[in-house]
């Protein structure tokens, strides 16, 4: 089951998960989105000891990021 709800994150972004378990992150480098940055994003995410799932950044300079479970 977790492999599955993986795999729709990343063929969905962040539209694959429930909204209970994403957050949103504004203030983030417009036009800088590449894939190093969407992992950065998402260790960084990671170091309080939750589990991110998914994070991506937009063009905007807007972004999220998704978890495990609602309480991450």
């Amino acid at each position: 089951p977790m492999m599955m709800m993986k795999g729709m994150g990343k063929a969905q972004g962040l539209r694959g998960f429930a909204n209970d378990k994403k957050v949103w992150i504004g203030g983030l480098p417009a036009d800088s989105c590449s894939k190093e940055l969407n992992i950065k994003l998402k260790d960084h995410m990671s170091t309080a000891g939750v589990s991110c799932l998914y994070a991506d950044v937009g063009k905007t300079g807007q972004g999220g990021a998704a978890f495990k479970t609602n309480s991450d």
